[in-house]
C-alpha cells in the first residue's frame, strides 16, 4: 500500500512539474556589455529579436534601487550618448533637460560633483533624493567601446 502511495505521489509531482514548465515562455534576454565604473553598467536587452540598451546608474540614496536609463536601439543609443555628452560639456548650473527613450521619461539636471560635470538623472515620478549621476566620462567610455568616438 505504501508503495502505491509513493508511486502515486511521484506521478502527481511529475504531472505538476510538466504543467509548471508549460506555463513559462522566454520573453527576452539580458546581457551585461560593459562595466564603466564600479557601479555603472551597460546592458543589452533582447526582447522578441530587438536589441535595446540600458545604463544602470547607482542611486544617490541607499534606500532606492539603481536608476536605469534606457538608451534605445544601437543607433538610438549612439545618437543619445553623443547628445548627452555634448550637453554635459556645454551645460551650466541650473539647466534642466527633458529626455525620453523607449517610452520612459527622465529629467536631467546639470550638476557638479567634486568639480566634475554631470547630470542628475531622475526617472518620472521620483523623489528629490532618488536620482543617479551620469558623468561625461561614462558616455564617452561607452562611445569609445563601440568605436563611435
Amino acid at each position: 500500500m505504501k508503495l502505491y502511495r509513493a508511486l502515486l505521489s511521484v506521478l502527481i509531482l511529475a504531472c505538476f512539474q510538466t504543467v509548471g514548465f508549460a506555463q513559462l515562455r522566454k520573453a527576452g534576454k539580458t546581457e551585461k556589455i560593459l562595466t564603466i565604473t564600479m557601479a555603472d553598467h551597460l546592458y543589452k536587452d533582447e526582447i522578441e529579436g530587438v536589441e535595446f540598451y540600458s545604463l544602470s546608474l547607482p542611486n544617490a540614496s541607499k534606500y532606492y534601487n539603481p536608476v536605469v536609463l534606457y538608451l534605445g536601439t544601437y543607433q538610438e543609443m549612439i545618437s543619445n550618448l553623443k547628445d548627452l555628452s555634448a550637453a554635459i560639456e556645454a551645460g551650466e548650473k541650473g539647466e534642466v533637460f527633458d529626455f525620453q527613450s523607449c517610452g520612459f521619461k527622465y529629467t536631467l539636471v546639470f550638476h557638479r560633483v567634486i568639480g566634475q560635470k554631470c547630470f542628475k538623472v531622475y526617472k518620472e515620478h521620483s523623489t528629490s533624493s532618488d536620482y543617479g549621476n551620469l558623468y561625461r566620462y561614462t558616455t564617452d567610455r561607452i562611445l569609445e567601446y563601440f568605436g563611435e568616438k
